[in-house]
């Protein structure tokens, strides 16, 4: 699955001809295209947040997708509005006093540049709770315009990076017994343990390791939210 956002109309449309998507019809809140006629068994995705946040757009997107899709098979781009002129890869975002790394290309054959725009932030920090570093490509150019040759060129690039992803490793058995019974003595629901499974397995794409740590039976102050809380920024803040 390669899931692409643009800012503007005439960009998508650009876009879905160069990919030959067609138009989802549905109760969108904003325009999605896609190479068949449903969400769950599309390939290619296009959509356009017109009239929703970026966050909320991806952050929808993505949740329904990981209702139907295996999401480690996923590359996510956006294409953001820069404050200068031509199109570039986004290597570094500041947000609120953090700071995002995306995806960083060999060779891209486009300028790389650090961004501190909030449409960017946004799309990263939304972007990376459901999927790891390695499968976000963000993009920038003035008013999210993009030429023929430069939707061209990120379709090439995406689909180039589609077809080299790696299948980053599950969480081991023993990794995920260290998970679970610390979200068991906390309270967690389902929803809450799978979230803290996820952080876990992509803190330790990240970083290399798994943070086991965060997890000590002796850390549990409160056994309730707030510990949790507490090692959702941790892992997810890395």
């Amino acid at each position: 699955m390669v899931a692409i956002s643009v800012d503007d109309h005439p960009t998508a449309r650009r876009f879905s001809q160069s990919l030959g998507l067609k138009r989802l019809r549905g109760a969108w809140r904003f325009p999605v295209f896609a190479d068949n006629e449903q969400l769950s068994t599309a390939r290619r995705l296009l959509f356009v947040p017109a009239t929703a946040p970026t966050a909320a757009a991806w952050g929808f997107i993505l949740g329904r997708l990981s209702q139907t899709q295996d999401l480690r098979r996923c590359v996510a781009c956006a294409l953001l509005p820069a404050q200068t002129d031509g199109l570039a890869l986004v290597n570094r975002v500041e947000l609120a006093g953090r700071r995002y790394y995306p995806d960083v290309l060999a060779n891209p054959g486009i300028p790389e540049r650090a961004a501190d725009g909030v449409a960017s932030g946004e799309f990263l920090r939304t972007a990376l709770f459901f999927l790891a570093p390695h499968q976000v490509v963000c993009l920038e150019a003035r008013e999210a315009v993009a030429s023929d040759g430069d939707v061209d060129q990120i379709a090439r690039l995406v689909a180039e990076l589609e077809l080299a992803l790696p299948d980053p490793r599950e969480l081991t058995a023993g990794e995920r017994a260290v998970v679970i019974p610390f979200a068991d003595a906390c309270g967690c629901s389902r929803a809450e343990t799978d979230r803290l499974l996820r952080s876990a397995r992509s803190f330790t794409i990240r970083t290399g390791r798994f943070p086991d740590e965060l997890f000590r039976s002796d850390g549990i102050r409160s056994g309730g939210s707030g510990e949790v809380r507490a090692v959702l920024t941790a892992l997810e803040q890395e």
